[in-house]
């Protein structure tokens, strides 16, 4: 499982849930950080690339994260991928 993590704009949210709903995404956690909003949901391996590229594509956020879920603790060669607006940044061995 992966968890995703997005920031957006208030104004974003109604297209956040629209893409959501087309995705099969009906569970996640918002909050409110000053101006901001941060939605975070699972999705399972296989279906997370698609749904970064479907929210970027649709909702246009901030920033959106991909995090490696399970029990198990992070390794070296585990990944966390980070998409903002202008570039990707891949960090490896975050504990």
């Amino acid at each position: 499982m992966k968890r995703i993590e997005t920031i957006m704009r208030r104004s974003e949210l109604g297209r956040f849930y629209q893409c959501a709903g087309k995705l099969g995404i009906f569970g996640f956690d918002l909050s409110e950080d000053h101006a901001a909003l941060k939605i975070d949901f699972a999705v399972r391996d296989t279906e997370a690339k698609e749904t970064v590229h479907a929210v970027l594509d649709q909702v246009h956020p901030d920033s959106i994260a991909i995090f490696k879920l399970d029990n198990e603790p992070a390794s070296e060669s585990s990944a966390v991928t980070f998409f903002g607006a202008a570039r990707t940044i891949e960090t490896r061995g975050m504990r």
